[in-house]
């Protein structure tokens, strides 16, 4: 699809509407570059990524706290002892 837009005053580009239902709930674009081509590329949203790894499903906050310093606890361990013996 090649479509023709229009810079504004500010340097904005407004992408037509049919290009915003291709990109769906895309909100986030990363522009290249490349001479005197403009490349933009849809990028995922890091925010919504890290919500994504958020483990919602946790019922007691202190048994999870414990656990995670325990984990870090060993993994601490192992490598002091890797190190030095």
């Amino acid at each position: 699809m090649e479509v023709l837009v229009r810079l504004d005053e500010d340097g904005k580009i407004t992408l037509p509407e049919s290009v915003r239902a291709m990109l769906g709930s895309i909100r986030l674009l990363r522009l290249t570059v490349q001479g005197k081509r403009l490349v933009l590329e849809p990028v995922e949203d890091p925010l919504k990524r890290l919500a994504s790894l958020v483990e919602t499903d946790i019922r007691d906050v202190e048994v999870e706290i414990r656990s995670l310093r325990e984990l870090a606890e060993g993994g601490l361990t192992r490598a002091v002892k890797e190190r030095w013996g």
